[in-house]
Parts: structure tokens; C-alpha cells; sequence
């Protein structure tokens, strides 16, 4: 089990005990690993001097989820057409026109996310629950979620507001019509 915080480690750890005793209430803490999340690759040179930076050693994982296998199969993939097609240094410029659109909205969401008061994402959750239909949102693209997440929480347009300001809301009405 994975259980991503802000910067909190002990927090991490209730976080952890707490999952255990709802969902797997004989299960045990056998282990742990602590580290940070490797994100924010898009804004780096990831290419230089035949050297490609791909998955977590690109600082490539999804900023909100924290999941990185994903782009790290997409960055690989990148890098050898690069490569086949002779052209390494299409690579950067290639995996931002694939993976920026994404990345940007998840970089947003963790911004916003991280500013909400616990009574806010309590309600944007309660929302949230009743409306997914049996998907889980880690399933969901990053447009779709949030596509999903504006129009099941109305109400997020002024949190957005509140917390990123204009240009967030700005950003978001591109990227959602």
C-alpha cells in the first residue's frame, strides 16, 4: 500500500494504520519505505548530450497521483523512437506535446488540492462518491477527472478561485470547452 502526504512523515503513518484497520483489519505493517516523489521533469532539459532522462529519473511521475509507471513506459517509448528515427532531440519537445496537457492539470489539482481545508475536500469527495459510477478517478484521464470533477462539484470553481486564483480558472475554462 502507497500513501502519498504533503511533507509529513508521521502523518504518512497514521495514514497507513488508519487504511489497515478499515479495510484489512488483521493486516500488519510489515515495512516501510519512505521517499519523495520524483515530479516536475516537464520544466527540466530532460535530454542533453545523448543522455535521456526517462520515469523517475526524469522527475517524470504524475504530480497529483504520484504514480509513475505510466510515464516512465511513455518516456521510454519516446527516447528509442527518438533515437531510431535519429533524432534525440525531438526527444523533450515530444514528450511535452504527449504528456504537458496531463501533466499541467495534474500539477493544478495538486496545487488546489493541497490548499483545500479538510472541509473542503470532504465535500468535494462526497460529491465525487456518488458520481463515479463504479470507476475509480485513478482510472480517469487527467482532462476527464477534471471534466468530472467540475461538473459533479460546481462549488470547485470557487474553491479554484479562492485558492489559485484567476489565472487557475482561467487555465481550466481552456481546458475543459
Amino acid at each position: 500500500v502507497g500513501v502519498g502526504v504533503d511533507n509529513s512523515w508521521s502523518s504518512a503513518e497514521i495514514g497507513l494504520t488508519l487504511f489497515l484497520e478499515k479495510y484489512f483489519p488483521k493486516g500488519k505493517i510489515l515495512g516501510s519505505l519512505k521517499g519523495v516523489v520524483p515530479w516536475g521533469g516537464l520544466e527540466e532539459e530532460v535530454y542533453k548530450d545523448g543522455v535521456f532522462l526517462v520515469g523517475d529519473a526524469g522527475r517524470l511521475a504524475d504530480p497529483m497521483s504520484g504514480g509513475g509507471i505510466a510515464n516512465a513506459y511513455i518516456s521510454g517509448k519516446i527516447a528509442a523512437e527518438s533515437i531510431i528515427e535519429g533524432n534525440p532531440e525531438s526527444y523533450s519537445d515530444r514528450l511535452k506535446k504527449i504528456l504537458g496537457r496531463d501533466y499541467q492539470i495534474s500539477t493544478l489539482v495538486k496545487k488546489v488540492f493541497y490548499s483545500l481545508k479538510r472541509e473542503e475536500l470532504v465535500e468535494v469527495f462526497k460529491d465525487l462518491s456518488k458520481n463515479l459510477n463504479g470507476q475509480y478517478l485513478e482510472d480517469i484521464n487527467a482532462v476527464s477527472a477534471l471534466k468530472l470533477v467540475l461538473s459533479v462539484s460546481p462549488r470547485l470553481f470557487g474553491v479554484l478561485l479562492s485558492h489559485g486564483g484567476i489565472k487557475i480558472n482561467e487555465f481550466i475554462r481552456k481546458i475543459v470547452s
